[in-house]
């Protein structure tokens, strides 16, 4: 196992589940994304991926490549005192769903006021 593809995880399901859209396949291919590269994005089955390919993820899903794509060295293959862990965003979760384990209950109950407003349509006059 190429151990670089044990360090990039992606998190396009998860993302999709936050935008109110299915986590599947043909979600991407409705995007414009080719059918083949979407399943792999899906299932994480992505060896590479090229900037351009990753430019058009983000356009469709308004997004950005830390919104989607996590790195997490493993130990030993970075150096501690690289700029990655000077610069280290908190919390330092390796997905969403880690973020709001770690979240404190009064955070809690406003993260899930804000994504039941998020789900709701706003209303037309």
């Amino acid at each position: 196992m190429n151990k670089f593809a044990s360090m990039l995880n992606l998190y396009i399901k998860e993302y999709l589940r936050t935008k109110g859209y299915p986590p599947k396949p043909h979600t991407l291919i409705k995007f414009g994304i080719n059918q083949f590269m979407a399943y792999k994005l899906i299932n994480n089955k992505v060896k590479n991926i090229n900037l351009e390919t990753l430019a058009e993820v983000c356009l469709a899903l308004d997004c950005t490549p830390n919104d989607i794509l996590n790195f997490q060295p493993i130990e030993g293959t970075v150096a501690p005192s690289a700029a990655m862990f000077r610069l280290k965003k908190e919390p330092s979760g390796s997905s969403p769903i880690d973020y709001v384990k770690i979240l404190k209950p009064e955070k809690l109950s406003e993260a899930i006021e804000y994504l039941k407003n998020m789900a709701v349509p706003p209303k037309t006059e």
